[in-house]
């Protein structure tokens, strides 16, 4: 019992005796303010500028920090650690000029007297954006571009004059690309007055763009004449032409499926190439994917939409989800003489099939002209079916069908024929079609 109460004590005496030897590993502080900051020197920038300084001979120097306002009025501060020798600011509207307030801090929290710095910003990002702002018409709507050369957040807003004059907001679009572009669609083909607005972060606003413009009227392309005859044709259809030209076959009788006005319906898949290029193929030996239409007679497009088969469970039918669409008036044509190898060179860019060297070049894309470039993505992000992973709302899109745009500079230009080139799809398999429609309007 002595010996255990003999080394209690001692253990206490060796944790007290700890505790007492225990380190402060915090800096130590002082009272003595850093010396301020030496040689400022002002690089004006575009809706900014970079102040470059001298720093302090100080050993425990933290930074500096810039206090400085906006066109608001508020006091902001901006912080550069020692690392480095400058502050970059932005965020200012106007070119005027401005007073900047330099403060060097160390690690006690002291700061140096104050250094004032005067800058003059040049003309905001906001206003370059502006200055490059073009609009145009476009299918039940209006098409804007711009150039955004820094690359800064920017919202571009709609507004649309009412019956009394007043602008009425309609949409806003953010953008940081440096080449800007955006579409605004839902009106009539008479003419309206808009309103451009074009705000950045920092809520500066560039002058409001006003013109009146005249939206062209857009319609369903649909593919059956009036007595519900089929109007439109696979490409390359006719005396088997496909198998020079590399693209999917299709018999007659799915066209009546493809456009029959049923979306989310029964599909038929197109045919496989395995029974009518190389037999002993698989599929996956001919991506790209081919799919062509000969539309019977030009028109412009706006956009088009396809759907997924209604096939269980949902989402689990095949479709592009890599793509894109090209068109054409004069289509070069096929030479027999010169055989399928040569033509395929042509028209595809297969390499070897099935120990067939094609060595394809896709040359075809030197003659026709890219209506868009798309990438099917699904509102919960997912770019192709997984069991178990779709949510309601990927469903809901998948039903409604899939909807995507013409590159708007190529809205204006009519062809009468148009080819996908399919690049990925959600399996090593073709489309599963059930119905494909197209907006725009006839060549007058």
């Amino acid at each position: 019992m002595k010996r255990i109460y003999f080394f209690m004590m001692v253990l206490t005496a060796m944790l007290a005796l700890s505790c007492e030897q225990v380190k402060d590993w915090h800096d130590p502080t002082d009272g003595d303010a850093p010396g301020p900051v030496t040689n400022p020197q002002v690089e004006n920038l575009n809706g900014g500028a970079k102040i470059s300084y001298l720093l302090p001979d100080d050993s425990d120097l933290l930074g500096v920090k810039a206090v400085y306002s906006l066109d608001d009025g508020l006091e902001r501060e901006y912080f550069a650690s020692v690392q480095k020798n400058f502050v970059t600011l932005e965020g200012y509207g106007t070119a005027r000029e401005h007073t900047v307030s330099l403060r060097a801090l160390d690690k006690s929290g002291n700061e140096s007297t104050p250094v004032s710095v005067t800058i003059n910003p040049l003309a905001p990002p906001v206003d370059l954006l502006r200055q490059t702002l073009k609009i145009q018409q476009a299918f039940s709507g209006v098409f804007l571009n711009w150039e955004n050369i820094y690359e800064k957040e920017m919202a571009v807003t709609l507004y649309v004059a009412d019956s009394t004059g007043f602008f009425q907001y309609y949409d806003t679009y953010y953008s940081n690309a440096r080449d800007g572009r955006t579409s605004f669609r839902g009106f009539d083909d008479t003419e309206h007055d808009f309103r451009i607005e074009i705000r950045d972060r920092w809520n500066n606003y560039a002058l409001p763009f006003d013109t009146a413009i005249t939206p062209l009227k857009e319609v369903n392309i649909f593919g059956r004449d009036e007595k519900g005859s089929t109007i439109w044709q696979a490409y390359g259809n006719e005396n088997d032409m496909y198998k020079y030209m590399g693209n999917i076959p299709c018999p007659d009788g799915n066209w009546a499926r493809f456009t029959d006005g049923v979306g989310y319906g029964p599909y038929y898949q197109l045919v496989s190439f395995s029974t009518h290029f190389f037999p002993q193929a698989t599929q996956i030996q001919f991506k790209p994917f081919y799919f062509a239409i000969d539309m019977k007679k030009p028109a412009s497009y706006s956009r088009f939409k396809f759907w997924l088969g209604n096939r269980s469970p949902i989402g689990s039918a095949i479709c592009p989800i890599v793509f894109s669409l090209w068109g054409t008036n004069d289509p070069k044509p096929v030479d027999i003489e010169a055989g399928q190898i040569a033509n395929l060179q042509y028209w595809t860019e297969w390499t070897t099939v099935s120990g067939v060297e094609v060595n394809g070049t896709g040359a075809w894309m030197n003659d026709w002209e890219k209506l868009g470039e798309y990438r099917l993505v699904y509102p919960s992000g997912m770019t192709k079916y997984v069991a178990g992973m779709i949510t309601a709302e990927d469903e809901e899109f998948i039903q409604n069908g899939f909807e995507f745009e013409i590159d708007p500079e190529m809205t204006n230009k009519p062809f009468r024929y148009l080819r996908f080139k399919v690049d990925e799809t959600n399996s090593n398999e073709q489309w599963m079609l059930p119905e494909l429609q197209f907006f725009g309007n006839f060549e007058e």
